[in-house]
């Protein structure tokens, strides 16, 4: 986000209908380090019949160890030798494919706060946020991923992953496969097979050719996504109907639908009120391992409930029984100067943002990818600015306020600079991993 201006040649030219070439594919030679342009199967050998050993994800390299032929690359892999699909990676023979299909026309609804673009990719210019909820018109082409939609007096770009169907099932996620279809893999049947219910997603899930992890992905479901099933399970996997084609997910990822939400139990009486006395973290449980949900700002007013464990306060945070250390509290509210000085260390904030990934449902690889994004925007620091930009805190908002939408503390807060940053990572590239692998090819988010 810090350094969007370098591109601002770019982008106007595209703007003004011309398409420029972002990378140049040239022959894949030994030691030719090559970056994928989509999430790619890598195999033991050339060709979808042989078994798969890894995944490398959208942005990351691999070191090609030799020219491509008949569509392969072969490639060194955790330090052993591997092929994967040459045309799903920038410095291959082959070059990448974006090829426009035809997909269902009609109105869908944006099932989140979503970009308009000028064209199918994340690289092109942002027009517009549709907020959650919006309605849309499809024409019916779809590319990479992306649907147009006529807007405007004319067409633009919006992600079908956060859109949904006519029929109001959410709209597929249609990243290109990572390997050619193989000719053992079955066609979309001409006819599709009724379905006899929907279930939910409960995690990011592969949409397979097939009942089985050694069939090919098509593509990922996102998380939370509704589907429709036929009834028919297999191996673990349960076959589902999903833009127009039938295939397989693991069936221990479904959940039902209109499964009761869990009941968060009631918040404890209140019995009284203290002030902090410094920055203090707010945590789950009232010992050092406890989560660090939030941190209060010196001579905020807490709502206390009369409990103690040990050196801890139990006080009611957001509605919900939260552990803050008694040290640091208060009977009068104390004298507050206000200082632009960093009220949270980057060591601080990596542990609220670990805390606030793994609400999310993310686990430690998306974490990590997160770290290294951070530490180079803006070295985990809340008071980070760039002075060009204006960009600002540890995600580096670009402008700065837009951090407000999460907190009205955001200039004081790490939490919260720290949420409205994974929002809009969730928003923009599903996952940290996904705007780390972006920022490696674009030196920014």
């Amino acid at each position: 986000m810090t350094r969007r201006k370098l591109f601002l040649p770019v982008i106007a030219l595209m703007g003004a209908g011309l398409v420029l070439p972002l990378v140049t594919v040239v022959p894949a030679q030994a030691a030719t380090v090559m970056r994928a342009t989509t999430t790619v199967n890598v195999r033991t050998g050339p060709g979808t019949d042989y078994p798969i050993i890894g995944v490398v994800y959208w942005g990351y390299t691999v070191d090609a160890t030799g020219p491509s032929s008949n569509g392969w690359t072969p490639v060194t892999y955790n330090g052993q030798a591997a092929y994967v699909a040459s045309e799903y990676f920038t410095g291959s023979s082959e070059p990448v494919a974006t090829p426009t299909e035809s997909g269902p026309a009609g109105t869908a609804t944006t099932t989140a706060d979503l970009n308009v673009r000028s064209g199918p990719g994340t690289s092109y210019t942002r027009l517009t946020t549709l907020p959650y909820g919006t309605a849309v018109t499809l024409t019916g082409t779809t590319a990479n991923g992306f649907a147009e939609i006529q807007y405007a007096g004319s067409t633009a770009w919006v992600s079908t992953s956060w859109l949904t169907s006519v029929t109001s099932a959410p709209a597929a996620d249609p990243a290109p496969a990572a390997d050619p279809a193989p000719a053992a893999d079955p066609e979309p049947a001409a006819t599709l097979p009724a379905t006899t219910g929907q279930k939910r997603t409960s995690s990011d899930l592969n949409f397979r050719s097939g009942p089985g992890l050694d069939y090919k992905i098509i593509h990922v479901i996102p998380d939370g996504t509704v589907v429709d099933l036929t009834g028919t399970t297999e191996n673990g996997f349960a076959q589902i109907v999903r833009q127009n084609q039938v295939g397989w997910v693991s069936a221990q990822y479904l959940t039902d639908i209109t499964a009761a939400a869990p009941v968060a139990p009631a918040a404890p009486a209140v019995t009284g009120q203290l002030y902090t006395t410094d920055y203090l973290n707010v945590r789950s449980s009232p010992d050092r391992a406890g989560s660090i949900v939030a941190v209060l700002s010196k001579g905020t007013a807490v709502d206390v409930t009369g409990t103690v464990s040990g050196t801890w306060t139990e006080i009611v945070y957001q509605g919900a029984s939260r552990w803050v250390a008694t040290e640091y509290l208060s009977s009068t509210k104390p004298e507050v100067t206000p200082t632009p000085s960093l009220t949270t260390t980057p060591a601080e904030a990596k542990e609220l943002a670990k805390a606030q990934v793994a609400a999310k449902g993310w686990g430690d690889a998306e974490y990590q990818c997160l770290v290294n994004l951070w530490e180079k925007e803006s070295g985990w620091r809340m008071n980070a600015e760039n002075p060009y930009s204006g960009a600002y805190g540890i995600p580096q908002a670009l402008p700065a306020d837009k951090m407000a939408s999460a907190g009205a503390d955001w200039k004081t807060n790490a939490a919260t600079q720290i949420a409205w940053g994974l929002g809009y990572i969730a928003a923009t590239y599903s996952t940290p991993c996904g705007a780390w692998g972006w920022f490696q090819s674009h030196n920014w988010y």
